[in-house]
């Protein structure tokens, strides 16, 4: 199944119609405070988690509440309570695991689902102007790749890296085809996934790797 999402909006006069149709929402705002947080009543299940890039998360107002994940998601199978945060492991039928992660306030910050992490060189074959989004999906299934603007029809996608990095592609629009415009390697991912596991929840995701 390809869980890669095409959903196309502006920040400004769109955004009512981005939350009604975006499966998960979930922000990190910067803040540990829980005022002015709303949560949205959207309806989730495991298979329907998809990553989305941090770089659209951090420009959002919205996040769940850990009582509304567990009504959406069911009860976590692994739960760390850390000192600032917290973040549960759900395992999922198709050998996925999806991390859902607390601030303080447990109001959530960041929620990933993948088998294992990648490597730089698990996207080698990737060449721009070349490979497609579903090439990219081969790779990983989980991602989210989100189409900005209807007129500039460019689109981003974001994937963990086992050296705490991040991949992120972007993408153009030619003859009905989303073709790869670009890959940055980030050394240090923003949303410090990957650095916030504890070592034998790390080692949980090279495994298959």
């Amino acid at each position: 199944m390809d869980h890669s999402f095409k959903i196309s909006f502006s920040i400004y006069s769109k955004i009512s119609l981005f939350i009604s149709l975006l499966i998960l929402v979930v922000v990190l705002t910067g803040s540990d405070s829980n005022a002015n947080i709303q949560t949205t009543p959207i309806e989730l299940n495991k298979s329907s988690v998809s990553n989305i890039p941090y770089s659209i998360r951090s420009s959002m107002s919205f996040a769940f509440h850990k009582a509304e994940i567990e009504k959406q998601l069911g009860k976590a199978d692994i739960t760390r309570r850390m000192k600032g945060y917290s973040y549960e492991i759900r395992n999922v039928s198709d050998g996925s695991h999806i991390f859902v992660m607390y601030m303080r306030s447990n109001y959530v910050s960041d929620v990933w689902r993948l088998t294992h992490l990648l490597s730089q060189d698990s996207f080698s074959k990737i060449n721009i102007g070349e490979s497609t989004l579903s090439d990219v999906g081969k790779i990983d299934p989980y991602f989210m790749e989100f189409n900005y603007s209807d007129q500039q029809k460019v689109a981003t996608s974001e994937h963990k890296l086992d050296d705490d990095g991040v991949m992120i592609i972007s993408y153009t629009h030619s003859n009905n085809t989303w073709i790869v415009n670009s890959i940055e390697h980030t050394k240090q991912d923003p949303s410090a996934f990957v650095a916030q596991l504890l070592p034998e929840d790390k080692e949980l995701l090279l495994v298959d790797y």
